[in-house]
């Protein structure tokens, strides 16, 4: 039996409801049959699967690192690739990654990235000042004990002793996360929204769900930022290659630069980049900056229209300034 676009004509909240479904049980088997595994190899028993959060012993963070990596596959890349194929007619075109972006959008990609590393930190900080209403302390308070969770793991995977434990750094934030999370939220869940609701719209809700998925309370605004600015490259690019690249060298630059500055024994906190008055001069340079290049990317967008609303994919359209 052919289950190729067996659900192409149902709408787009069934569509989520699936992909949601799928994400939660396939995560959750990939996650768990991992740990199973670690346990098996670290000697610890399926009934002590806790006590693989040691982050105080090497062993243990190596399989928390492989643990991460399932979870990304099995929860975000393998539920999107099954929905993709059992929504679409034709599978292989709806993540458009069959449109290669050039040499310049590709380095416009890499400089935004790296222009915008002054902004980034001065939300952080903008975010991290915010005051939490009263009502919602005990919400806050539950962020909070998940974000300080989140810093031991993150702490522990950052020590690098060598060049292995760099690349595989790099292969678990930088190849994996980008590509995973970029097909997850821009490649389904934007396509899906942008289906029934204007593209504007699909894009801010997938961006909200895509720091909302982060759990970082005090990190929001700017997960949230990226997230957007992931979306718009999707929508005036016409290829899924220009998120996931910007993804992949922001996750990269953040692991190589530790990497660096840990061996190199630097005297500098990358987050404190953007953050103090003296700074002022790069934030409005950064600014500037990353406003002319996403401006630059508006202008100069595809001609290929991604969101068609009858979901057959790219809708070819000749004149480039008749969508935004």
């Amino acid at each position: 039996m052919n289950l190729r676009g067996i659900f192409y004509s149902q709408n787009a909240l069934f569509k989520l409801g699936l992909l949601l479904f799928l994400v939660i049980l396939l995560g959750m088997t990939g996650a768990m049959a991992t740990m199973i595994i670690a346990s098996i190899d670290l000697e610890l028993g399926v009934s002590n699967l806790d006590a693989i959060r040691d982050f105080s012993d090497p062993a243990k963070v190596f399989w928390l690192k492989i643990i991460q990596i399932a979870t990304h596959i099995f929860g975000f890349l393998i539920p999107s690739l099954l929905v993709i194929y059992l929504i679409s007619k034709t599978p292989k075109g709806y993540l458009h990654l069959n449109i290669k972006p050039s040499i310049q959008l590709i380095l416009l990609t890499v400089l935004i990235i790296i222009f915008s590393i002054p902004l980034i930190n001065l939300l952080v900080e903008l975010n991290n000042n915010i005051s939490v209403p009263e009502f919602a302390k005990r919400l806050e308070n539950w962020f909070y004990a998940m974000q300080e969770e989140q810093g031991n793991a993150i702490e522990a995977f950052m020590v690098m002793d060598n060049i292995s434990s760099l690349l595989l750094n790099v292969f678990m934030v930088g190849v994996v996360a980008a590509v995973c999370e970029e097909v997850l939220f821009r490649g389904v869940i934007q396509k899906i929204f942008a289906s029934a609701l204007n593209k504007h719209v699909a894009i801010w809700i997938t961006a909200f769900l895509f720091s909302a998925i982060h759990l970082q309370l005090y990190n929001f605004i700017p997960i949230m930022l990226l997230g957007a600015m992931f979306g718009y490259m999707l929508v005036w690019s016409g290829s899924l290659w220009v998120p996931i690249i910007a993804h992949f060298i922001h996750n990269t630059a953040v692991v190589v630069s530790a990497f660096v500055i840990d061996k190199m024994d630097i005297r500098i906190e990358q987050e404190m980049i953007g953050v103090k008055p003296e700074h002022i001069p790069m934030i409005i340079s950064s600014a500037i900056l990353v406003a002319f290049i996403l401006y630059y990317m508006y202008k100069n967008r595809t001609s290929i229209l991604i969101y068609a609303k009858n979901n057959n994919g790219p809708a070819l359209n000749t004149d480039p300034q008749s969508h935004s």
